[in-house]
């Protein structure tokens, strides 16, 4: 005969098996709403050197050459990022280049991610129900409920709509579904191990895997065996079926994190410690002090965000030039070192809280701290910011258990979801116009040289050169002049300016040329700079802008008195030389030199070709000089 309590029990497991899945279906359903209007918007930034502009992408006749070559094409030095990639030229292949169904594929790509988490989640913390013995494990209920709040507020934060807006963020975005299957499929595998099934096939295939296949989109994927290693730390205590601590399981992740720590150290420290920063506005020691204050920013951004505070660009932000310079720095630095000891300290007492505060910090174990990379991305936190979220979401559902609390605990819950979601909608929307975007982030950052350079882009693109509208030009023309005048400004506004002088049919302003000239002279030109240098000599080549060699040899000149020189950089002077001085053996020189710095790179090979085989002419239509 049936025991009553049982059956109780059953209804209320099997309820709360419908709910969760119920709740998560409606959140992505939500995500897809808010979302929405923001598939309309154009290309932005990064995604024209990666998509727009890049040909080995635009694939119309699927051979496998074309298809290798497109996932080889990323600008990318290091590992090119084919998966990536390949993807873009999948998109390019059936939808040309309308952005909408670049943007739409990356928001399925976000909902997957959710999906995924949710599964990663749910798995976790049933693990965690078996492996502790003590008690404060929560609920099979408790425990989906978690799960879906989490995912559906991490879905909805706008510190991740760059992820999802940004055509070329989809690296991060495809990245992180192999990260969380990876980790899922770990997970699996010690579920199996716990049943005492086998499980390292399982446990490898998903950790491994998910590592060589993320790394395939972007170079966040190797932190994956970290986070597995705070699972075990904080929740799973390395045991096995039988409560006993696993010492294979203990030896792997010695040797997992080990190996990578050292090989990364091993090739990133000669490029950090030698010439690494020399193309940055700050230095190693600034980079870490500043990024003490970005992180900061990027917890108040995750859980408490604003319209405002949130933006794409973010290069007017202070360089922390010591630690009360400004006093802000060591207080972030004293928040920060509070929350480490808070998470190493709840280990026992709340493994939740200390598992999203490791996970968070761990996140940002490559992007902040001496890799010479910009200070800040809102995308860096697309993992991150689960661990934040999972870390206040555990303190509320902890709090709610005491009835007095109930009430407030799932209000901060609604409020915790909704706000954020109506944030991101309010983004999205600007999102959907490239006008209305660059308007709105040019107001809310007059110091930053981005965001006035992209205003003025906009303008132009708007204007067609005053075609449309002399007015959208004239202001288009004052934007650049206040981003070339902005404090670490590159020589994208001088790019712009030159270039509207070209299609205007007026002759460029030599104090243009002579800003552009200083600013190179002063610190090694950034990606920004070259791809600046290059599409103004194109203009000079193919037209429409005057011929001025003396004024270009001279930016050239300041561009490549810094040691180390570019592949891509070299690669534009050999075109100079050939096309516009008509010196084909410098021209040859030069494009060796660039294909052997470039890694014979496809991209660069193929652009230097007709340079190196010596068929290439002047632009004054006469052969290249040879001897």
């Amino acid at each position: 005969m049936p025991v009553p309590g049982v059956i109780v029990n059953n209804a209320r497991a099997r309820r709360s098996a419908l709910t969760a899945p119920a709740l998560l279906l409606l959140l992505l359903f939500v995500t897809g709403i808010v979302y929405w209007s923001g598939l309309h918007g154009g290309y932005f930034f990064d995604d024209y050197p990666n998509i727009v502009d890049n040909q080995a992408v635009h694939v119309s006749q699927p051979t496998l050459a074309n298809w290798h070559a497109a996932s080889m094409a990323s600008p990318s030095p290091v590992l090119r990022r084919p998966l990536a990639m390949l993807s873009f030229a999948v998109n390019y292949y059936f939808t040309g280049l309308d952005p909408f169904w670049f943007k739409l594929t990356n928001l399925c790509i976000h909902l997957l991610n959710g999906i995924l988490l949710f599964m990663v989640l749910r798995k976790l913390l049933s693990l965690w129900r078996r492996a502790d013995s003590s008690g404060r494990c929560l609920s099979a209920q408790a425990a989906d409920l978690l799960a879906a709040l989490v995912t559906g507020a991490w879905l909805l934060a706008p510190i991740n709509l760059t992820a999802v807006l940004y055509v070329v963020q989809r690296m991060t975005s495809l990245a992180q579904v192999f990260v969380l299957a990876g980790l899922w499929l770990y997970l699996h595998g010690r579920t199996r191990q716990f049943d005492r099934r086998r499980a390292w096939p399982c446990m490898l295939g998903g950790l491994l895997g998910g590592v060589v296949l993320g790394l395939g989109s972007k170079e966040t994927a190797i932190l994956l065996p970290t986070y597995a290693l705070i699972c075990e730390l904080a929740l799973l205590g390395f045991r096995d079926g039988s409560g006993r601590r696993n010492p294979a399981l203990i030896a792997f992740f010695a040797v997992a994190t080990a190996i990578p720590v050292a090989i990364g150290l091993f090739w990133l420290l000669p490029h950090v410690l030698h010439g690494g920063y020399s193309s940055r506005p700050f230095t190693l020691g600034e980079r870490l002090l500043t990024e003490s204050r970005v992180l900061v920013d990027y917890m108040r951004w995750t859980v408490l965000p604003g319209p405002k505070a949130l933006s794409f660009y973010h290069d007017d932000i202070a360089v922390s030039k010591g630690l009360f310079d400004p006093v802000a720095t060591v207080i972030c630095i004293g928040w920060i070192v509070v929350l480490l000891f808070t998470a190493f300290g709840c280990l026992r007492r709340a493994p939740l809280v200390a598992l999203g505060l490791l996970w968070f910090f761990s996140a940002h174990v490559l992007t902040g701290t001496i890799i010479p990379l910009e200070l800040v991305f809102e995308h860096r936190n697309y993992f991150a910011s689960i661990g934040l979220l999972l870390a206040v979401f555990a303190i509320i559902l902890q709090l709610s258990r005491r009835v007095n609390l109930r009430l407030p605990a799932y209000v901060a819950f609604c409020v915790l979801i909704a706000w954020p979601a109506v944030v991101t909608a309010i983004r999205a929307h600007e999102w959907s116009n490239p006008l209305r975007l660059a308007s709105s982030e040019a107001l809310l950052h007059p110091r930053s040289p981005r965001a006035q350079y992209e205003l003025g882009r906009a303008l132009v693109i708007v204007s067609d050169y005053g075609r449309k509208s002399p007015a959208l030009l004239e202001k288009a023309k004052q934007a650049f002049l206040i981003a070339m005048r902005l404090p670490n400004s590159d020589v994208q506004a001088e790019q712009g300016l030159i270039m509207i002088a070209g299609h205007t049919g007026r002759m460029p302003d030599d104090a243009w040329w002579q800003s552009m000239a200083n600013k190179l002279r002063k610190h090694p030109p950034s990606a920004e700079d070259r791809t600046a240098i290059y599409s103004v000599l194109m203009c000079q080549i193919k037209g429409p802008c005057p011929r001025q060699p003396q004024q270009m040899l001279a930016v050239y000149i300041s561009a490549l008195s810094h040691p180390g020189a570019d592949a891509q950089l070299l690669a534009g002077y050999s075109q100079f030389a050939a096309y516009e001085l008509g010196d084909l053996p410098l021209a040859q020189r030069v494009a060796r030199d660039a294909v052997t710095r470039a890694h014979n790179s496809v991209i660069i090979r193929d652009a230097l070709g007709p340079i190196l085989r010596g068929e290439v002419k002047s632009s004054s239509g006469k052969e290249a000089a040879g001897h």
